[in-house]
């Protein structure tokens, strides 16, 4: 995470670019539609803020202590279940 994280300053939008990346996050993108078409995610937030929301959560864990590791994964899982209940 922290590679990706200094990637992204030195070369802004680049791995957005790649194809890859492009793939993967429209199947992501594709998903969250279909679920949320579907009534199985909520559909306050358009796919692609969702999904932005999504990432930034995950990326702010800044590496706590063992202990703590646990907390923090529930408290970003409990966020995003919350998010996208309907």
């Amino acid at each position: 995470m922290r590679l990706l994280r200094w990637h992204t300053l030195e070369r802004p939008g680049e791995l957005a670019r790649l194809e890859q990346t492009m793939g993967s996050t429209a199947r992501k993108l594709a998903a969250l539609a279909q679920a949320q078409e579907a009534g199985k995610v909520d559909a306050t937030l358009p796919p692609a803020e969702l999904l932005a929301v999504i990432v930034s959560l995950a990326q702010a864990v800044d590496d706590p202590a063992p202990a703590a590791l646990a907390v923090r994964r529930e408290t970003v899982a409990t966020t995003v279940r919350r998010l996208v209940t309907p």
